[in-house]
Order: C-alpha cells, then sequence, then structure tokens
C-alpha cells in the first residue's frame, strides 16, 4: 500500500506523469490518498490507453469520468 501524505506528493507525482508525453499505460495501485483531481490531472495526458487504479479507495465517479473521456475510442 502507497500512502502519499502530502499534498506536494501528490503533485509531485501528478507533474512526473504529465512530463512523461510517451506513458501510455499507468499503474497506481492502492494509491490509498489520491484523489479525483489527481486522476484529472493525469488524464490530462491523451496517449494514455490504460489507467489502473485498484485499491484507490479515495477515488469516485468522477475519476470514472475523467478516464472514461481519456480512454474513450479515438
Amino acid at each position: 500500500f502507497c500512502s502519499l501524505e502530502a499534498d506536494e506528493e501528490r503533485r509531485a507525482l501528478v507533474a512526473f506523469v504529465q512530463r512523461c508525453p510517451n506513458l501510455d499505460v499507468l499503474t497506481l495501485r492502492n494509491v490509498m490518498s489520491l484523489r479525483d483531481e489527481d486522476v484529472a490531472a493525469i488524464c490530462e495526458n491523451r496517449n494514455l490507453t490504460g489507467l489502473l487504479l485498484g485499491g484507490c479507495r479515495m477515488l469516485s465517479d468522477a475519476s470514472t469520468r475523467s478516464i472514461a473521456a481519456t480512454l474513450a475510442p479515438r
């Protein structure tokens, strides 16, 4: 289990993902503190074809909508 305790740690993770334009699949399982706004920011990477978030318990339907909008067939 991973807990990104501080807001700056979560922001650093999101910034890292955003600086990886060729990233197509990302696995962030059991990141307990990952939030909907983090997923929305990660989904700004339009090259994503897969995002695995099992066990990220702080996420709601808002994350599902962000993922669906990003991973929708193009």
